[in-house]
């Protein structure tokens, strides 16, 4: 899981990805673990549990909830537009 890297393609398909969890309280280091992770990755946090990247990661996601056994509790979305749009384009450098 420490090897894991998103990978920035040359252009912005202008999907956002999300990922939300709900990791139960008796998996507390689960949690914070994949919290960590969604960090490192470059995740951004939006809402308590729920984090956007631009960038295509469904794949890590699989592998990082699998590897902590917490794959029911996690849920990766993906949507064209999100509240606050263009303060996480700016965050992401993708206004080029």
């Amino acid at each position: 899981i420490k090897e894991l890297t998103l990978t920035k393609p040359e252009k912005w398909d202008r999907i956002w990805r999300l990922v939300s969890y709900d990791i139960p309280n008796n998996l507390k280091k689960e949690r914070d673990w994949f919290r960590h992770t969604l960090r490192q990755l470059g995740f951004r946090k939006i809402q308590e549990s729920l984090w956007v990247h631009p960038f295509e990661c469904k794949e890590e996601i699989a592998i990082i909830a699998q590897n902590l056994s917490v794959s029911p509790y996690i849920i990766v979305m993906a949507t064209n537009h999100l509240p606050n749009q263009s303060k996480m384009e700016k965050y992401f450098n993708l206004n080029e």
